[in-house]
């Protein structure tokens, strides 16, 4: 698809929402990527899975599965995965919430910024199915109840989640 073709079909179809740049590096899992709708200015996400991968990620349907990061490190807990720079190719430490997920269109997935390798890329994954829980690159201690401070952090970031893919999930909704 040239850049002309594609977009004709973003003006014709895209429903009035903006388009971001794709980064001219591939969406796959195990990538970290900006999104630079969120309301607070840029987050970064954890692609876990492709939906469409093998297609060209500049089509308007491809949809990227996505863990939440952050790099409030103190906030961490059981559930997530606490990547240090020497563990991955990110010049910096970063949590991933895998208890955080969401779809996300391509479109809305920006710059790459970094990846993980397979080992870690496949317990990430299982832990975000639940069928694994870390025990050593784990982000900190279980949650003890709403009355935890780190209780109201993470409902603050399930709504910039829920903020961030409630258009691509209705979409999929809607079939």
């Amino acid at each position: 698809m040239t850049k002309e073709e594609l977009a004709e079909l973003v003006k014709n179809n895209w429903q009035g929402r903006s388009m971001i740049p794709i980064s001219g590096e591939p969406l796959k899992a195990g990538q970290f990527r900006r999104i630079s709708s969120a309301p607070d200015g840029y987050r970064i996400v954890y692609v876990t899975k492709v939906v469409n991968e093998g297609r060209d990620t500049h089509y308007l349907d491809t949809v990227g599965v996505c863990a939440l990061c952050s790099d409030n490190l103190e906030c961490g807990t059981d559930r997530d995965f606490l990547f240090s720079r020497n563990k991955s190719t990110l010049p910096f430490d970063l949590l991933i919430q895998t208890d955080i997920v969401g779809l996300l269109w391509s479109v809305d997935i920006d710059l790459y910024i970094g990846k993980v390798n397979h080992l870690q890329q496949m317990k990430i994954a299982d832990s975000i199915n639940e069928l694994y829980v870390p025990l050593t690159s784990n982000g900190g201690l279980p949650i003890r109840g709403n009355t935890d401070p780190r209780w109201n952090w993470k409902l603050s970031e399930l709504t910039i989640m829920q903020n961030l893919s409630k258009d691509c999930m209705l979409s999929m909704l809607d079939g």
